[in-house]
């Protein structure tokens, strides 16, 4: 882990002299920079599916000079190393939502938004009118929100279970384990499953929240996209406009390179809804608006 590692090398534990290559998972998380100094002298390679900093104050191009871009999300579905997505995206009013220090909705804002009557019950629609029968992944803004929906969709007769950072390791792979064997299952989750989680039978993800970060909306699409002998597609429901945000995930007209190098600019861009519909369209993604 990322403390431990800086735990031994500040006490000077680990020995570095016959290291030349440092391989950064998940680099676009702002922990490893704390690393950083520590090798000066190393060649420092950092891995990541979506290379934008999670945090728009501490941008990735500080720390890495060169961004070298692989095969694209769309070339992978079309190869079948990926599921194709098909998203339904539910118009939701968003005025009330605030935005943080890190640059994304708080939290307090979007438990106020999705905890409500209106918002649970939107989501209960949406998922028995796209979802319903399939084994489906929930993504919240907040603890309260996701036991919300633990309560809604339990006391609707469906076959739920909610995960959040507090469970300890045992209570998350019994979760987990539960998920995996249980047909039709759906996992209500808070900031635990957005990376490193990988389960190829999720075949419905629910976005149950806003965001203004691009990297979370890939990570948090991209647990549906695991393919299977028998699955080459799944959905997405989309409950925080960010479709129009963002554009259709694994879209061919982002470009990394200029994200990489200006990424205030991207972050601070505007997109038309005519532009995210000829984006669509050039993508041949399926796209359906409600």
């Amino acid at each position: 882990m990322v403390e431990t590692l800086n735990n031994r090398l500040s006490e000077q534990e680990f020995e570095l002299k016959n290291i030349g290559l440092v391989i950064i998972d998940e680099a676009h998380y702002n922990s490893f920079r704390k690393l950083f100094g520590y090798f000066s002298e190393q060649v420092i390679l950092g891995v990541t599916a979506t290379p934008l900093s999670s945090n728009i104050k501490l941008p990735l191009k500080d720390n890495y000079n060169e961004l070298i871009v692989g095969e694209s999300i769309s070339s992978l579905v079309s190869q079948q190393f990926l599921s194709k997505a098909t998203t339904y995206s539910y118009d939701v009013n968003l005025r009330s939502l605030k935005i943080g220090i890190n640059g994304d909705y708080t939290v307090s804002s979007s438990e106020r938004l999705y905890g409500n009557y209106l918002m649970q019950e939107k989501l209960l629609y949406a998922y028995e009118e796209k979802a319903k029968g399939t084994k489906t992944l929930i993504f919240n803004n907040g603890i309260n929100t996701s036991l919300f929906v633990y309560d809604l969709f339990r006391s609707a007769g469906y076959q739920v279970a909610h995960l959040d950072n507090t469970a300890s390791k045992k209570e998350r792979t019994l979760i987990l384990e539960w998920f995996k064997k249980t047909p039709n299952a759906i996992l209500t989750s808070v900031s635990i499953l957005t990376t490193g989680f990988d389960e190829p039978t999720v075949e419905s993800i629910i976005l149950n929240r806003a965001t203004k970060s691009l990297t979370l909306y890939y990570q948090m699409i991209g647990r549906g996209s695991r393919i299977l002998k028998n699955k080459n597609s799944f959905d997405v429901i989309d409950l925080g406009n960010n479709f129009h945000r963002f554009g259709p995930w694994g879209s061919t007209n982002l470009d990394w390179q200029r994200i990489f190098k200006y990424p205030n600019y991207y972050l601070d861009g505007v997109l038309t809804i005519g532009d995210f519909y000829a984006r669509a369209a050039g993508d041949g993604t399926h796209i359906i608006f409600i």
